[in-house]
């Protein structure tokens, strides 16, 4: 374990990333769910102080196939990997008028 003897600017670094929490946490609810992962990030003094990722929704594109199947399992998971990469190039966010009168 280790022990830190200085207790300068600690508390308000603390309080800092409590607040990046709150607000990360507040500005993820507002924004909805998409077909891919959303990273919201809080920087301060280009440091990154809180972080949290909002969860795509997944489609289950194995569940049509038959369980013998293994090579066709494989292409169909790849190429549903191709497109979710495609998907995400060109795709944009919308973040609703709400959060940007909050902050």
């Amino acid at each position: 374990a280790v022990v830190s003897t200085q207790s300068t600017g600690g508390d308000e670094e603390e309080e800092v990333r409590e607040e990046a929490l709150r607000t990360v946490g507040e500005i993820g609810d507002m924004i909805t769910r998409e077909m891919f992962k959303i990273i919201i990030q809080c920087a301060v003094g280009g440091k990154i102080k809180a972080r949290k990722e909002i969860r795509p929704y997944k489609t289950d594109v194995v569940s049509r196939l038959y369980g013998g199947d293994v090579s066709r399992r494989k292409k169909v998971v790849e190429n549903q990997r191709k497109a979710m990469r495609s998907l995400q190039a060109r795709s944009k966010v919308n973040i609703p008028r709400a959060v940007f009168r909050r902050f």
